[in-house]
């Protein structure tokens, strides 16, 4: 090993610089405020009795945009829309992680991805393979294994930031997850593993047109009453690991380091030396 590697490999386990994952994030910045739908590839409508479909608004827990339910109609009612990939976002799911900002409502609040077979824009029932709901009457539901809401102490109203984990080869290619979340209300700043949704069989497709690595859509659905919301949806192209706290040197803390690999790249020039 010479002397710039071993600096290089100090420096990635360190400071944290291994990882060069890809990730792409959807944040509604961009959009305006009010309908979602007709912007930027949204497709957005509202189910039931005098119901407004879901809206861009401001004030997310971070100050930023996110979308919510319209106000308007009681029971059986829901906002839900889909967006499938094009020039200006385009996500891939092919072995990573996901991340999504959600405000918890009782009712409950849903996303998934999938592929649009029939180009209609709209991800039906059929077409969405990867679905995950929470709230207090679905509880934390991912692809049909679901567990208790409160599993981590969370409520009606708390901004969540769930991880969830992929490893698309497991269980003969129909896929395995792992769900873990940060309860943004309550100022949590570390991940906290969800028990019951760990080593989750997805129960994917290995093959047709809905097998993972063909999802070009994203869905939502805000069930009922409006505190369902999402916000800053990121996408990894590849797993990233569990978030770690990494503490920064300062750069004099590197000169030991640089002395001794200069000092030992210097011992095995004059050992060559001595030995020829």
């Amino acid at each position: 090993m010479n002397k710039i590697t071993a600096l290089s490999l100090f420096l990635v386990s360190t400071l944290g610089l291994a990882s060069n994952a890809s990730s792409t994030t959807y944040d509604f910045n961009s959009l305006s405020l009010g309908a979602l739908n007709g912007q930027d590839n949204w497709v957005a409508i509202g189910i039931g009795s005098n119901i407004q479909p879901p809206q861009v608004f401001s004030g997310s827990h971070d100050g930023t945009q996110y979308i919510s339910r319209g106000g308007g109609g009681t029971g059986n009612t829901r906002g839900t829309g889909t967006r499938v990939n094009d020039g200006s976002f385009a996500f891939s799911l092919i072995g990573g992680t996901l991340l999504i900002d959600m405000r918890l409502n009782h009712w409950g609040n849903s996303f998934g991805t999938g592929f649009d077979a029939d180009s209609s824009g709209v991800l039906d029932v059929g077409e969405r393979t990867l679905v995950f709901a929470v709230g207090n009457v679905p509880g934390l539901n991912l692809n049909g294994t679901s567990t208790s809401a409160n599993a981590i102490g969370m409520g009606s109203g708390d901004w969540v930031r769930f991880r969830i984990d992929f490893d698309f080869d497991a269980n003969g290619g129909n896929g395995s997850a792992n769900v873990s979340a940060k309860n943004i209300t309550d100022g949590d700043v570390v991940f906290n593993a969800i028990a019951g949704l760990q080593g989750v069989n997805l129960g994917l497709p290995t093959s047709g047109n809905q097998t993972h690595d063909n999802w070009n859509a994203m869905w939502f659905s805000f069930e009922a009453d409006t505190n369902a919301s999402i916000d800053n949806i990121t996408f990894n192209s590849v797993s990233v690991g569990p978030p770690v706290s990494v503490p920064l040197l300062p750069p004099t803390a590197l000169i030991p380091l640089a002395l001794g690999l200069m000092w030992f790249g210097r011992r095995r020039l004059a050992t060559r030396h001595k030995v020829h």
